[in-house]
């Protein structure tokens, strides 16, 4: 039976059972909502006020019923309830006007439309009013508990609306005087969120939204009487601050004298009222007046003083000392104060709102602004005029600064300054002398500032206020951050109490260290925050300035040293005063978790923990290994003679330590204050403290990411594939729209949140890593104990986690799961363990990342609205779509639902998902927010909160009609579980996956990490055709320049890209391993084909690395890559293969080593400075000779002119370093020498662009030159010997001769002076190379002397005196002989009493192992330096193999030329073999780059190889010149035939050509192999191999030139006549002359070119 209305049981009144039951039940409701202490009995409370809504909606009358919902909606206000009392109050009220949103309400006639039709009543028209104002300032309160600074930017859009509505709101209510009240109270809310959002610097859009309350409180009539004149006077002191913070000073005085007017006019019209004014009306008056004229005289003050533009007045300066002792006023400033504002009260209120200033810190000092000559004038008459009032002068009394009392003497410590202000009394009171003494410290008015601060402090101690408490502890942070704020010393006068004295030493625990004033800062700082007393509030804008200061500084000297955050302690010994920086940084770290600095920049607040926690990690490792006390290795390192000063008064005073040098104030004594504490503790005791600062800045950083926007609290926005529409279209979208901001600032937002995302992974990192570590120490000391052993057998303070602690806390994270993992192996499995359970772990981690990147796309399909039919009426309500997550709460919102019964409220419910049935039911409303009934009218958002971090939970929505009945079969689908934590980078994960599988050498797992990434930043697409690298001819295969996603690469963070540049340079380094691919090897162990696109294919993957070092703007990054290009293309530049993709890649290393001088000019190793200028250089001869070669003349002189620029700078580096050494005059020589050979190789591409011939350039080169003495640089030694003239190039080769790269550089000039056949010299210089590298083999072989005769002995200096002297029969005496082994053996045996005493035996024995020792290193050493000279030698060969090699190819030449020059002058001509080809063509192109071998010695390798017979009968008419056994016919055709092969070939063709160390003689294998393998008849090459045997040495080493060769190039081949010699004809007869000649050459030259051959 349903229940009677109230209606049906007579009067309507108090005892009307209806009514007095729903009296009952609402007193029982507010009752125990007014002692509610638990989720559970709020969430009994709401649901009891759901149903006695329900139950008597329709028993009372509306009227009634409406009145109460207000009444208990105002309760539910007042006890902070702002949820309840929108939802279930104003809420419900409001349902009647269906569910329209306020952003769409925009005008009246909207508005009335919506919320009042039909007429106007003012009864029913004020409660809707009401209702709505109410409702608007419970949403406004919500906004501000969710986010209080209001950092997000939908929190500030919503307030604005808020505004807005409110807005329109009184424009309604304007009209009808009878509404006043409601104007009223709209003023009132609109002020209450203004002054928030000014309090938080949003003063332009708050703005508007003041000035229009101040106008309503005018336009109403009511409201303008002298009963609100205070309330209109602090609207008007709003709108003037607004405009002055907007820098608008002109409009704000405007409107202060227009609000000055209207005080005017109504006190005009109180005095013309019949009754007298009270006193109360006077001093309200008085107040308002005094509150607006202080805005005038802000802007007064200063522009009174301004000179007009036009006219020129000669400047005055006033002696401010002097005028002091003048009577009041003194000033013009003075004049204006004493002209507006009565008593020394409001003048001190007016001084110091004049100097106030809403862009002003405390702590951020700076002079006054602009810094003209009128400013710093009234700037400095308003800080003595407010010196003089703080000392009770001035006002009423106009006393003189000569009559105070002291300089605090006007202080009234009973009333507040705007009290005794609107009374028009005299006197200061403590805060605003407080606030003086900041503004005189902002504006760096020290002198004034020392002049108060030393009796202000007094007066506060001295009355033990604890309302002033905070006041005290403000000035003694000012007082420590004084010094730094200016050189001078201070004048306050403040006693220093204990032993810690500026400039002084402190002991605590016997440790020295410096204590100055920045220690003496960071405990001022901690004891304003971290300990305060009870009733304080520190400033939070000084606490965040202090912090950031001492960080930049600590941070300076951080990274000067490059210690990163987990250092090595041999650079953490370079730091200066080590402890001091350890102790202001565990300061740092505990203020900024109390300050929750993580809220405003928590790039700062992680920095911060990883920095301390990292050095404390570094400590504790160090005292570990070391084994040495904890502390001592600091105390030892730091302790500075200069320390030792001050050692002996610090020992006297050490039992009265304090922890301020300047001050008393800065006396609180906490665990902090001793600054070395935390380098003697314990290393289980450091490595615990740095626990427990991760685990703060973890939560601070989790809170941090709270005011993130709702997409990047629900996934990860980084790693969903950017090319999947449907996330482009919807997450990105709607993230610009809801932001309003363009596509640029959204992708810094994202990346910003990124970063956050990535810094929260880093310290749940470092926080495993070093749990791992405490845990690993614990269990070593536990199983060992010895006393060694640092802290074996000693019980600790605290409480180790253990491994089952940590996981218990992972719980369900996939990633923190993995991160766990990762961190296990890397710490706790020792190198001795079995490498398969690293491996298994490792590879669980990578399935645990899977998993959580299955589950990241889950997420985001729970983001989405699943598609379904139009109007098709559903039975069941669908899953809620999930909006945000974090640790502890979630955010839904209902899906779309479409049902017979309209929706009136929501209840979401929720429970863990564990079991096998994962299904929600009714009961489950445990969490909270669950089972709260919300309003489905609106934005309906259902939050949860209170649940367990890294838990998963599944969640199901129930809807509810109107009556409060449920709709459907009941509740609705459920939820697939969710992880209760925020989103975590997973890229970044596979990341540091990537580094542990590469440290632990397991390279599968680092593959697979680093495919995820590279497939994630790097686009698949390929480019145009134009930028196709062509390869070979042969093949269509070509390479293409990976470009990175733009997309990808905005959104992620910084940490992110620099984590993938490195698994890049990992992905590389694992490649070349497998691979073998090394920079001195060509082959890598296969064809030479596949293996250089297997090179060119390695530099795609570094090219990226390079364009990502350019994104995080790292320059040592891009030198790295550079380098590691520059390591795979070597062997390319070393054979000098001009292929295309090899100079396109090095053209842009080239550059980017343009771009990136800074880092190249940076102090490094004096190693590895020099091989980056060898690398230079050697980058910029390879493309200048290529681009030579292909005549690109422009862009070749572009690289030489790119090439010195980088060199330049390299050398005035060196050149300074060298300057400081004392070798100043070498390297001037080196860098004149340097520039000289890059002029003229500039001047050899400016000739040949303009077409010059050959010989003009080889007659500019060869001007003669005074020879210039040159340093032995390596990086300019290549120009030297291709440009400078031949002796200067000579004799720079020669100073390298004992260098390992000597031969090279030698032939590197012979090839050159073959090139350009220089014969002259030719023959001695490589008689004298050889003669010295056999020197240098015969003493590093050791060859013995045939003689036996010891060398004579060198005389000594002033040998006579010691002839002389050992010509004394007096001082001559018997060597006497040692004995030998032998010996002292018999000794033993043939003397029995030894073997009876053992003091003689074993003095005997001692004997015998001494002459043993002696006889066993005689005969070692010998072998031993053998061996070492043997394996010297071995190392000098392998090193000259290939320039060997080359040496006896160009000798070769040599001879083939001398053999075409004779056969020239005998009259010998042959179409295949002749001299009308330039020398290029019969050199390698580039040396030893095997592309275009010498067309003529390969033909006549060829003969010699293929066509025996040919070579026997050429050698044999040689012999005999009359024999003519091989018709020239034959032989022409034949030698025709060879060179046609030589287009065939290709250097590339892996089948054709292999080139494992060096170059050597090329053999084609298209041609039958069975002609390839013939043996040449041994009897025409007899005598060849017979002087070949006896050319080599007897170590089996060729000296690359016989002594026959040496007699043989005795003779200059330039001297080599042409005259003709006779052949004398005939069968018996001798060969001629020439012919003999002629067969010699060529013998040699078949001889060195055999030589050459390396198998």
């Amino acid at each position: 039976m349903e229940p009677l209305p109230a209606g049906f049981y007579g009067k309507f009144d108090e005892k009307n059972p209806v009514v007095s039951s729903l009296e009952q039940k609402l007193t029982r409701f507010m009752r125990n909502l007014e002692r509610v202490a638990s989720h559970s009995s709020y969430t009994r409370g709401a649901n009891d006020l759901f149903c006695i809504w329900n139950m008597y909606e329709k028993l009372l009358p509306a009227r009634y019923y409406q009145e109460k919902l207000l009444k208990v909606g105002s309760f539910l206000a007042q006890l902070k309830f702002y949820k309840l009392a929108s939802w279930q109050c104003y809420g419900r009220y409001l349902q009647q006007f269906g569910s329209p949103r306020i952003d769409d309400i925009t005008d009246v006639k909207k508005f009335k439309a919506t919320f009042l039709p039909g007429q106007f009543e003012i009864e029913n028209a004020s409660l809707t009013i009401h209702a709505l104002q109410m409702n608007s300032i419970c949403s406004y309160y919500m906004v501000k508990e969710a986010d209080p600074k209001l950092l997000k930017l939908e929190s500030q859009r919503k307030c604005t609306s808020i505004l807005k509505f409110l807005r329109l709101i009184m424009q309604v209510a304007l009209p009808k005087e009878q509404l006043c009240w409601l104007i009223l109270n709209g003023t009132i809310h609109i002020y209450t969120i203004c002054r928030h959002m000014m309090v938080l610097a949003l003063y332009a859009k708050a703005f508007e939204y003041i000035l229009w309350a101040a106008i309503c409180m005018e336009t109403s009539f009511p409201l303008s009487t002298v009963r609100y004149l205070r309330w209109r006077a602090t609207l008007y002191t709003a709108v003037c601050q607004c405009y002055y913070d907007c820098e608008s000073d002109i409009l704000a005085e405007t409107f202060a004298r227009r609000a000055l007017g209207k005080i005017s006019e109504l006190s005009q019209m109180e005095t013309m009222g019949s009754s007298p004014q009270t006193p109360e009306v006077a001093k309200a008056f008085r107040e308002a007046t005094v509150k607006v004229s202080i805005m005038i005289f802000k802007r007064a003050v200063i522009e009174s003083r301004r000179k007009p533009k036009g006219i020129l007045r000669p400047k005055q300066k006033t002696n401010y000392k002097e005028s002091q002792n003048l009577p009041w006023p003194h000033n013009a400033t003075e004049y204006l104060l004493a002209e507006m504002f009565p008593g020394s009260a409001a003048q001190f209120l007016a001084i110091t709102e004049a100097l106030s200033s809403g862009n002003r810190r405390v702590l951020q000092t700076r002079p006054p602004f602009p810094a003209e000559h009128e400013v710093i004038d009234v700037t400095t008459e308003l800080f003595l005029a407010g010196l003089l009032l703080l000392a009770g002068g001035g006002g009423n009394t106009q006393l003189s600064a000569t009559a105070c009392t002291g300089p605090i003497g006007g202080i009234n410590k009973s009333s507040s300054l705007m009290e005794l202000a609107a009374a028009g009394e005299d006197g200061v009171s403590v805060e605003a002398a407080v606030r003086f003494a900041k503004i005189a410290f902002c504006y760096e008015y020290l002198e004034i500032f020392d002049v108060i601060i030393a009796p202000l402090l007094t007066f506060l101690r001295k009355h033990e206020n604890m309302a002033w408490k905070s006041y005290e502890l403000d000035l003694d942070l000012l007082i420590a951050m004084e010094p730094f704020v200016s050189a001078r010393k201070p004048k306050h006068g403040l006693p220093i109490v204990g032993s810690c004295a500026r400039g002084g030493i402190l002991q605590p625990g016997g440790a020295i260290i410096l204590c100055d004033d920045l220690v003496i800062l960071a405990e001022a700082l901690f004891a304003y925050t971290c300990t305060p007393l009870e009733g304080t509030t520190p400033d939070i804008d000084m606490v965040v300035d202090a912090i950031l200061f001492l960080w930049q500084k600590c941070k300076t000297v951080l990274q000067r040293g490059n210690f990163g955050i987990i250092g090595s302690t041999k650079y953490l010994k370079k730091m200066d005063n080590f402890g001091k920086w350890m102790h202001i940084l565990s300061i740092l770290q505990e203020v900024t978790i109390w300050c929750n600095l993580g809220d405003v920049d928590p790039v700062v607040m992680a920095d911060i923990t990883l920095y301390s926690a990292g050095l404390l990690e570094t400590l504790a490792d160090s005292s570990v290994k070391t084994k040495r006390k904890p502390g001592g290795l600091w105390i030892l390192e730091w302790d500075h003679p200069s320390l030792h000063k001050g050692s002996n008064a610090a020992h006297e005073d050490q039992s009265d330590t304090a922890t301020s040098t300047q001050t008393p104030a800065i006396s609180t004594q906490t665990e902090h204050c001793a600054p070395m504490n935390l380098l003697m503790k314990h290393p289980a005791e450091q490595l615990d403290i740095a626990c427990k600062m991760l685990e703060k800045a973890v939560d601070s950083i989790a809170a941090a990411r709270s005011v993130s926007t709702e997409k990047t609290l629900l996934i990860d926005n980084s790693y969903i594939k950017l090319d999947e529409h449907i996330y482009q279209s919807t997450s990105q979208l709607d993230l610009q729209e809801q932001n309003n901001v363009p596509q640029e600032d959204s992708y810094k937002a994202t990346a910003l949140c990124s970063l956050i995302m990535d810094l929260h992974l880093e310290l749940i990192q470092v926080y495993y890593r070093v749990a791992f570590k405490l845990l690993k120490m614990n269990h070593e000391n536990s199983e060992n104990n010895s006393q060694e052993t640092i802290g074996a057998n000693e019980n600790y303070d605290f409480t180790i986690s253990t491994e089952a602690d940590i996981i218990k806390k992972v719980k369900k994270n996939y990633v923190l799961k993995a991160m766990f993992l990762i961190q296990k192996v890397m710490i706790l499995y020792s190198k001795e363990q079995d490498q398969s359970s690293k491996y298994h772990l490792l590879e669980k981690a990578v399935t645990l990342l899977q998993k959580a990147e299955d589950e990241e796309k889950m997420l985001y399909l729970l983001s989405t609205p699943q598609p379904t039919a139009e109007n098709e009426e559903l039975d069941v309500v669908p899953a809620p779509i999930l909006l945000s997550r974090t640790h502890n709460s979630m955010i839904f919102k209902p899906a779309p639902f479409t049902s017979s019964k309209k929706v009136y409220w929501y209840r979401i419910f929720g429970r863990t998902a564990t079991g096998s049935i994962l299904k929600v039911r009714l009961k489950d409303s445990h969490f909270g927010g669950t089972g709260q009934e919300v309003p489905a009218l609106g934005e309906c958002l259902l939050e949860v909160k209170d649940i367990e971090p890294n838990e998963k939970y599944i969640f199901a929505v129930a809807a509810y009609s109107e009556d409060g009945t449920i709709i459907g079969d009941g509740i609705g689908q459920t939820t697939k579980p969710i992880l209760a934590y925020y989103p975590l980078p997973i890229l970044t994960a596979w990341t540091c996956l990537c580094q542990a599988a590469y440290q632990l050498g397991y390279y599968p797992v680092a593959k697979v990490a680093f495919s995820v990434l590279w497939k994630h930043f790097v686009s698949q697409e390929c480019q145009t055709s134009e930028s196709n690298w062509l390869v070979s001819e042969k093949t269509d295969w070509c390479i293409t320049q990976k470009s990175l996603s733009k997309d990808a690469v905005s959104w992620a963070s910084p940490i992110l890209l620099r984590n993938f540049l490195g698994s890049i340079f990992i992905d590389s380094d694992i490649s070349c391993q497998e691979g073998a691919v090394y920079c001195d090897s060509l082959s890598d162990n296969g064809p030479l084909y596949k293996g250089q696109l297997g090179r060119l294919a390695k530099c795609e993957r570094i090219l990226v690395a390079i364009e990502i070092a350019g994104w995080i703007n790292d320059a040592n990054q891009a030198l790295q890559a550079v380098v590691q290009c520059y390591g795979l293309l070597a062997p390319l530049i070393f054979h000098r293969i001009p292929s295309t993709p090899v100079v396109q890649i090095l053209t842009k290393c080239l550059c980017i080593l343009q771009d990136v001088v800074g880092a190249y000019r940076q102090r490094k190793q004096f190693g590895i400075t020099e091989s980056l200028q060898h690398m230079t250089a050697c980058i910029t001869y390879y493309l200048a000779k290529t681009l030579r070669c292909w005549k690109e003349y422009d862009l070749a002189l572009e690289v030489v002119i790119i090439g010195k620029e980088i060199l330049h700078s390299a050398l005035q580096e060196t050149a300074a370093e060298q300057k400081a050494g004392g070798i100043e005059d070498e390297a001037e020589t080196l860098q004149n020498k340097w520039e000289s050979t890059i002029d003229q190789q500039k001047l050899v591409i400016e000739n040949s662009m303009q077409m010059k011939s050959m010989d003009e350039v080889l007659a500019d080169l060869k001007k003669e030159e005074k020879p210039e003495a040159l340093s032995g640089n390596e990086a300019v030694i290549y120009t030297t010997i291709l440009f400078a003239p031949i002796n200067i190039a000579y004799n720079a080769v020669m100073k390298f001769k004992d260098k390992s790269r000597f031969l090279e550089y030698f032939v590197l000039f012979l090839h050159r002076l073959v090139q350009k056949e220089h014969f002259a010299h030719i023959s001695n210089w490589v008689i004298e190379v050889v003669g010295f590298l056999r020197k240098r083999n015969r003493a590093l072989l050791g060859k013995k002397k045939t003689s036996g005769k010891k060398s004579a002995i060198k005389h000594l200096k002033n040998a006579a005196v010691v002839i002389e002297y050992h010509n004394n029969p007096v001082s001559k005496k018997p060597k006497k002989e040692k004995a030998t082994l032998k010996e002292l053996l018999q000794t033993i045996h043939n003397n029995p009493s030894i073997k009876l005493n053992p003091l003689a035996q074993r003095k005997q024995r001692e004997k015998l192992e001494k002459k043993a020792k002696e006889v066993f290193r005689t005969l070692l050493r010998p072998i031993v330096h053998r061996y070492l000279q043997l394996k010297k030698f071995n190392k000098f060969c392998m090193i000259e193999m290939p320039w060997r090699s080359q040496l006896n190819m160009l000798l070769g030449i040599l001879c083939f030329n001398s053999f075409m020059r004779y056969y020239e002058e005998d009259g010998w001509t042959s179409k295949s073999i002749s001299r009308s080809e330039p020398w290029e063509k019969f050199l390698f192109e580039d040396l030893n780059s095997g592309r275009s071998c010498c067309l003529k010695i390969r033909t006549l390798g060829e003969v010699s190889v293929r066509r025996p017979e040919l070579w026997e009968k050429l050698l044999l008419e040689d012999l005999n010149p009359g024999v003519r056994s091989l018709e020239p016919s034959i032989f022409s055709s034949d030698l025709r035939g060879l060179p046609q092969a030589f287009v065939r070939y290709s250097f590339l063709d892996p089948d054709i050509f292999t080139l494992h160390n060096c170059g050597g003689l090329l053999i084609d294998t298209e041609i039958d192999d069975s002609e390839m393998i013939q043996e040449i008849p041994e009897v025409s090459l007899y005598s060849l191999r017979r002087n070949e045997k006896s050319s080599e040495s007897e170590h089996g080493w060729n000296d690359a030139i016989s002594d026959s060769t040496e007699s043989a190039l005795n003779t200059s081949l330039t001297q080599m006549t042409t005259e003709e010699f006779e052949p004398t004809t005939g069968e018996g007869s001798t060969p001629s002359i020439s012919a003999i000649l002629i067969k010699d050459q060529l013998n040699k030259a078949f001889l060195y070119i055999r030589r050459a051959v390396v198998f």
